[in-house]
């Protein structure tokens, strides 16, 4: 457990044409690119920020909570988003809450017992130069062998707005709760995501914190797992004609607990300053390329603490490489996403590791 908390703890283009997680994992970092449909779920307001379409994600359905996040990785999910005069509506389905699974996995939780599959329903409106709009979250699942039952639900609200030179965002996390068996029970506490952005002309300013935490309770020993992350970023853009370039640092700060009664308390923590640089660019009528180089400078540190040990790593984190492309055919666009890291070799595992489709109409 400790290990995978470790891995855990590391871990210009037309507005309407580009709308994906393999877009959106092909320049992670940038948050001066055109608006995409993955921001709707960290601000709803962006929803104004796109044309009307369809949006599908292409993936294998997940069977486990995973060390990693799920913000852009490959799983199936898919929505639909269409303008009424100034107002504007959305339903998904799929999308996976990452804080929320990363403190379920922190306390040992698995999805071979109950999985879910969110939906999402978006609704928002613009009022002269600001743009709202406001999400609401909710699942439910349950599975039943003879007499034993398992059941997963929850649900959260995400409120947002933005102007020319401003945005913000606060996405609450109202309910969670997942029942095992008679003895294994997880409950969520409430849960919160905070941020916001302002325009400096051609610098962005940005930063963020979040907060997840539950108890599991096995028999009658309780597990509590906690994660918090914040961070605070500045970057520059470089617009032309058809491209968008990019470069910034971020100050990122993420912490890990899992904490059990009658045994040693498990700390991860990470403090990093990462310095990106990217582009994104129409090299095509039909064709767009992406891509990103990270790298962490200055402050790169992971800390690992159980019971009295304590393990400490400064400066070993590796660069990481991502790269994609869209392919456009009138009203369609298909993105897909390669990543190379540590070493710099791209193995088949990293190449085309997510794909994306979206209908523009």
């Amino acid at each position: 457990m400790t290990k995978a908390l470790l891995i855990a703890a590391l871990a210009l283009v037309s507005t309407n044409a580009f709308a994906s997680k393999a877009r959106k994992a092909a320049i992670s970092n940038s948050v001066t690119a055109a608006t995409d449909v993955q921001d709707v779920w960290s601000n709803a307001a962006k929803i104004h920020g796109f044309g009307d379409l369809m949006t599908f994600e292409f993936g294998a359905t997940p069977t486990d909570i995973t060390a990693g996040t799920w913000e852009n990785q490959a799983i199936p999910e898919g929505g639909i988003f269409k303008s009424q005069g100034d107002s504007k509506w959305g339903f998904y389905v799929g999308h996976r809450s990452t804080a929320l699974d990363l403190a379920k996995y922190v306390t040992g939780m698995t999805l071979t017992t109950t999985a879910y599959t969110p939906m999402a329903f978006f609704y928002g409106k613009k009022s002269g130069d600001m743009s709202w709009a406001a999400g609401f979250s909710y699942y439910s699942a349950k599975k039943t062998v003879g007499t034993a039952e398992t059941k997963n639900d929850g649900m959260g609200l995400r409120l947002g707005a933005t102007t020319d030179k401003w945005e913000a965002y606060a996405n609450l996390g109202l309910s969670a709760k997942e029942t095992v068996s008679t003895t294994d029970e997880f409950k969520g506490n409430a849960s919160f995501q905070i941020g916001g952005q302002y325009d400096l002309g051609d610098m962005l300013v940005y930063l963020e914190t979040l907060s997840a935490s539950g108890t599991r309770t096995v028999s009658s020993t309780d597990v509590k797992g906690t994660f918090t992350q914040t961070y605070v970023g500045l970057e520059r853009k470089l617009k032309s004609e058809g491209s968008h370039v990019f470069y910034g640092a971020k100050y990122y700060m993420s912490k890990l607990n899992n904490d059990q009664t009658g045994a040693s308390e498990t700390v991860v923590e990470s403090t990093t300053l990462p310095l990106y640089f990217g582009f994104e660019a129409d090299v095509a009528s039909w064709l767009a390329f992406r891509g990103e180089v990270s790298k962490a400078f200055f402050v790169d540190t992971a800390k690992n603490k159980t019971g009295g040990t304590e393990t400490k790593n400064e400066g070993m984190g590796g660069a990481t490489v991502s790269f994609g492309s869209s392919f456009k055919f009138a009203k369609s666009t298909l993105d897909w996403k390669a990543s190379w890291a540590g070493n710099g070799n791209l193995t088949a595992a990293g190449f085309g590791t997510n794909a994306s489709y979206t209908y523009n109409f």
